[in-house]
């Protein structure tokens, strides 16, 4: 084993007083603005204390404790390279940092470097990381042509190697592990997604409809999320439904994803389109931000995180990227049938016209997700009543006889 003791705070390049740039609830921080280098950002992770960690591709890590950034890199801290993969902050606050020789763990005092040569995983590249319910890290290893790939876990003092893989996943790419209340592992992987309690099981496309699965997510209520080249995935214990890109989400079939975080009742999914704020209890996409309304551009978003003031951090090609979703603006998808929506703000009474005569159903949610109110209208030109209800932002997700919906922002104001 090698331990590097080093006291973090001093040898460490550190960098304070510069501007980050902040418009309408989005911050920007880049080479412009502090002394990181231009530089794509692969992963990010907030610790208990509140610092955000920026792994880059080729530059190390930036922390940033809300004024200073501190740059953390194999030449002035032992981390065994400067291409970082991933990094997990463990429910005991140590930060797992994955890279491309191996695997650093900083505990707050010091850094302990694992490799081939004092651990027990197979491959020196570590690409990624989760940690399960007991403390046990999960990670993913593989040579340096990636023709051999594997998944080993560390409880603290003992490396398990798993085996006993399905003849579609033996030597594939594994990207994201989350856990279930019980423990069960749902891991994101190169070929779809796999499920371990002891033993795999592998869902292939014909199955679940996506291929590549990106990230995994697991809400309360122990229902499986996933993103793949074809769109988001649901797993709610017995049955899978998927929205496709093109069909099913408006997209265009090229569209592909990279994280997901799960917010309350919100799914933040990270893609090339932008990040997508999708509604899991109505199970609508109710914003989506891009360059059009944000800082982002196309394809700059590669992982997603959230301090304790609920704030996102977003990790991309173009820097490190602060949002605030309490003050960031809404765009409205597939809204090309309606008219108008009348008066928005209102006191209670929405009037909505859309450019057909149809049987429309809508239901009416909160902005925390929760369905306040259902209706129905046999015309191009009728009424929502929220006057019952508290001050506020709703959306209104309207469906025609086609079942194909209209999300619309509803704001109730006296």
């Amino acid at each position: 084993m090698k331990n590097y003791f080093v006291a973090l705070g001093f040898i460490f390049f550190l960098f304070s007083g510069l501007q980050s740039v902040s418009q309408n609830g989005w911050t920007v921080y880049d080479e412009s603005n502090t002394s990181m280098l231009t530089e794509s950002y692969s992963t990010i992770a907030v610790d208990g204390s509140g610092i955000i960690w920026c792994g880059s591709h080729y530059s190390g890590i930036y922390k940033f404790d809300g004024t200073n950034w501190t740059w953390v890199t194999n030449s002035n801290s032992g981390i065994l390279s400067n291409y970082i993969r991933d990094i997990e902050i463990g429910n005991d606050n140590k930060v797992w940092v994955a890279t491309s020789k191996g695997l650093s763990v900083f505990n707050g005092v010091s850094l302990t470097n694992y490799d081939t040569s004092n651990a027990g995983f197979n491959g020196v590249d570590v690409y990624s990381l989760g940690e399960d319910n007991n403390g046990k890290i999960w990670l993913s290893s593989s040579n340096s042509s990636f023709t051999s790939c594997n998944i080993t876990t560390f409880d603290g003092s003992i490396w398990t190697n798993l085996t006993g893989y399905p003849s579609q996943i033996d030597s594939a790419e594994f990207y994201d592990y989350k856990f279930t209340s019980t423990n069960v592992a749902w891991i994101g992987g190169e070929v779809g997604i796999t499920k371990h309690n002891g033993s795999f099981s592998f869902y292939p496309y014909a199955t679940t409809g996506i291929w590549s699965t990106q990230a995994v997510a697991v809400d309360s209520y122990d229902n499986v999320w996933a993103v793949g080249f074809d769109g988001i995935l649901k797993y709610n214990g017995s049955s899978w439904h998927v929205w496709l890109n093109t069909t099913d989400l408006g997209f265009t079939s090229s569209t592909y994803y990279s994280d997901m975080l799960i917010d309350g009742n919100i799914l933040w999914i990270t893609c090339n389109q932008g990040l997508i704020k999708f509604n899991m209890s109505s199970e609508t996409i109710i914003e989506v931000y891009d360059e059009t309304n944000s800082p982002l551009t196309h394809g700059c978003l590669n992982a997603i995180s959230k301090d304790a003031s609920g704030n996102l951090w977003l990790a991309t090609s173009i820097g490190i990227i602060k949002m605030n979703p309490s003050q960031t603006g809404i765009n409205t998808l597939n809204q090309s049938e309606v008219i108008s929506t009348f008066p928005n703000p209102s006191t209670g009474i929405f009037n909505l016209k859309f450019s057909e005569s149809k049987n429309y159903t809508y239901k009416v949610y909160s902005d925390e997700g929760v369905l306040v109110a259902t209706g129905k209208g046999f015309d191009s030109d009728f009424d929502v009543d929220l006057s019952a209800m508290v001050d506020g932002l709703y959306h209104i997700v309207v469906y025609d006889d086609n079942s194909v919906y209209k999300t619309i922002k509803l704001i109730k104001a006296n």
